[in-house]
């Protein structure tokens, strides 16, 4: 939540999406509300309709950076947040 809060949060340009594997969609939506999630959750009975289908995670947790055409720019919680704060930079 602090990297959230640091980096994304006041970011324009970012936005950052919760992608559940949890077979039971009530139990992760209530997981999801205690943690206080600011960011929308897809379910994975809807990653389809969302588009995020192709961007299945190959481990939990998984991170991901998809630009606005659907390219991965970095994979990895790391390198995700390495990216967000440069392209914070860029915006500044």
């Amino acid at each position: 939540m602090k990297q959230y809060k640091e980096d994304v949060a006041d970011n324009p340009i970012v936005e950052l999406i919760h992608v559940s594997l949890d077979q039971d969609e009530k139990a992760a939506e209530a997981w999801a509300a205690k943690e206080s999630f600011p960011w929308p959750t897809v379910m994975m009975g809807k990653m389809k309709k969302s588009g995020l289908e192709a961007y299945s995670p190959r481990g939990i947790p998984n991170y991901k950076l998809i630009d606005k055409d659907g390219n991965v720019v970095a994979e990895g919680k790391g390198a995700v947040f390495q990216k967000v704060k440069e392209l914070k930079k860029t915006e500044a």
